[in-house]
């Protein structure tokens, strides 16, 4: 279950070097529902012991539950990220089938995560779920869907919503799989047997809808939801936050049955992510940018920073007048910017992104880059003013461990990212494309 630190640290630098070359722009075509990032303060708030003028992130335990099949294939996969005051936390959902190649590299086949626990067993698969999540994992366990209620200690009975916005193919594939019966309402709960739950969460849907993709975004939000309704019926343990001398809980758990008393502690939040289809039906690609973006802002301590280049904090701090201007939320607007720092071979460690500011907080006009170290000024404003246009480049009050420059994104980016996508058309006139498809 637990895998060797000397191991972990190894498929780590591998799995961020595979993870590095991932798409970073695809189209963000496909939205599943709970892919935002509220709910959760856990990579928000940087704070802790290191020095006197450097801070460092909170720790956070992380774990992973690979869900099988009754043909032993990956599913689904939940990503669990402990609360830094150590109870609580977050799971990101991953599709057994998202992409593990390198996307950028347009004549490769897609390889899925389920193809990599097919072929290679779980150390080849831990490998590349950690390329794919951008994040070391603490533990991984490999589980059939049969006994994933009985891992989670939940009762006999799950309750669960159906999600709103699904294709009416979808709903009517769901009807005809008889899995339900024909009581398919969306936005009405019921309650599902263990092995409803089995059966809905091993649903692939008929092969002749999957291959016309109708089913690629629908499927992952069903089974996001199934996550989130198991979640929800875990006990709600009676530990208490403990946090050391640093205002942390710095020890990993010893195991997954400790790791998940203490996540059942406190509130848990759910997410999805975006799912784009590729060349293959059965494979799903991931956005790098939002993969990064989410866990850049529940786990930095976790996340990898594979290339030799400068390593970035992205902060997002709109005020509320300021988003219904510029018409973006929060993480639409880091999440555009991480893609430009990937696609230049940049590290992202840390987002901060949440839509609620503090009062009183409002983005500067003119993005700024905080850097660690004086010496970083010269060669940093010249390459990344390049970039990003008209920057204020100075030095950080209090630096972060692992981090060369925080960039607080201004209003100006704003400007400069939605000209740059404006382009003449064939008639000589400007077509633009958002920054989001949300």
């Amino acid at each position: 279950m637990t895998a060797l630190v000397a191991r972990r640290q190894h498929n780590l630098r591998t799995a961020g070097a595979i993870g590095a070359v991932s798409v970073l722009f695809t189209v963000l075509a496909i939205v599943v529902g709970v892919s935002t990032l509220a709910n959760s303060d856990a990579g928000r708030d940087v704070t802790g012991a290191g020095s006197p003028d450097r801070l460092r992130f909170p720790p956070t335990p992380t774990a992973a539950i690979a869900v099988l099949d009754a043909d032993d294939a990956v599913v689904s996969v939940g990503v669990f990220v402990i609360h830094p005051d150590g109870i609580g936390g977050n799971l990101v959902v991953i599709p057994g089938r998202a992409d593990v190649t390198p996307g950028l590299l347009g004549d490769q086949t897609p390889v899925s995560l389920a193809g990599q626990w097919a072929q290679g067993g779980q150390e080849r698969f831990e490998l590349h779920l950690e390329a794919v999540s951008a994040v070391s994992v603490d533990f991984v366990e490999m589980v059939a869907v049969s006994n994933l209620p009985e891992l989670l200690d939940v009762g006999d009975l799950i309750t669960w919503e159906l999600g709103m916005g699904l294709e009416a193919d979808t709903l009517i594939a769901l009807v005809e799989s008889g899995i339900l019966g024909r009581s398919v309402v969306p936005g009405i709960a019921r309650e599902l047997s263990h092995q409803e739950f089995m059966e809905l969460m091993s649903w692939k849907g008929p092969t002749d809808v999957m291959a016309a993709g109708v089913l690629a975004r629908d499927l992952e939000s069903i089974r996001v939801s199934l996550w989130a309704s198991l979640v929800a019926a875990m006990p709600v343990r009676s530990l208490q936050p403990h946090a050391e001398q640093d205002g942390f809980v710095a020890s990993v758990p010893g195991d997954l049955g400790e790791f998940l008393d203490r996540l059942s502690a406190g509130e848990v939040g759910v997410r999805g992510l975006r799912v784009e289809r590729t060349s293959d039906p059965e494979v799903v690609a991931l956005d790098r940018a939002e993969v990064v973006l989410v866990f850049g802002h529940l786990a930095p301590a976790r996340l990898a920073a594979p290339n030799e280049s400068s390593r970035f904090r992205v902060v997002a701090q709109f005020a509320p007048d300021q988003l219904a201007q510029i018409g973006h939320s929060q993480a639409d607007l880091a999440r555009d910017l991480i893609a430009q720092l990937l696609f230049l071979d940049a590290n992202v460690v840390s987002v901060q992104a949440t839509e609620t500011v503090q009062s009183g907080v409002r983005a500067p006009e003119v993005t700024v880059f905080e850097v660690a170290d004086a010496g970083l000024l010269s060669a940093m404003g010249e390459q990344w003013s390049r970039v990003f246009g008209e920057i204020k480049i100075q030095v950080a009050e209090v630096a972060i461990e692992g981090v060369d420059a925080t960039i607080i994104i201004g209003t100006n980016y704003v400007t400069m990212r939605s000209a740059s996508r404006t382009a003449p058309d064939h008639d000589g006139e400007s077509s633009t494309t958002p920054l989001s498809e949300d």
